[in-house]
């Protein structure tokens, strides 16, 4: 009989405490583990010399736009643009970076043009941007300065 009333005893520890973890955490919360968040880096890009029959132009639309040309790309392809601002000075203000890859994949005409905003100059006043065009045949890369 004592024998019974232990065992007893000890499966309602067993179930009172499983009852309090359990109180813990309500039923239907469940819990997150905070994730370390990290900032991308940008797209890492070395200049290349154009392919033969590429041509890769940016004009001065405004003093915050500009107006990219490229033509011989191959139909299909998918191209990524880089705009940089070039810094004279470090600092948060001084640095400023774009990266813009179109939806649409280049056309049969191997041609594409845009016309990029927002390219403000720094606290300085420093109003050149270097703007690199990643292809599936390397990196066209230039400099343009704003007016």
């Amino acid at each position: 009989m004592r024998k019974n009333i232990l065992v007893l005893s000890i499966l309602v520890l067993f179930v009172i405490a499983c009852n309090s973890v359990a109180a813990e955490i309500p039923p239907g919360v469940t819990t997150e583990v905070p994730k370390e968040e990290s900032i991308p880096s940008p797209t890492a890009a070395v200049c290349t010399s154009l392919p033969e029959g590429m041509e890769f132009d940016v004009q001065p639309v405004s003093e915050s736009r500009v107006e990219v040309t490229v033509e011989g790309l191959e139909p299909g392809e998918m191209i990524k643009l880089l705009y940089e601002r070039v810094a004279e000075t470090t600092g948060p203000a001084s640095t400023f970076f774009m990266e813009i890859t179109p939806v649409d994949p280049i056309g049969a005409e191997g041609r594409y043009t845009e016309t990029q905003g927002d390219l403000e100059p720094d606290e300085d006043g420093v109003t050149q941007w270097d703007i690199k065009l990643i292809h599936a045949r390397g990196v066209a890369c230039m400099r343009v300065e704003l007016p």
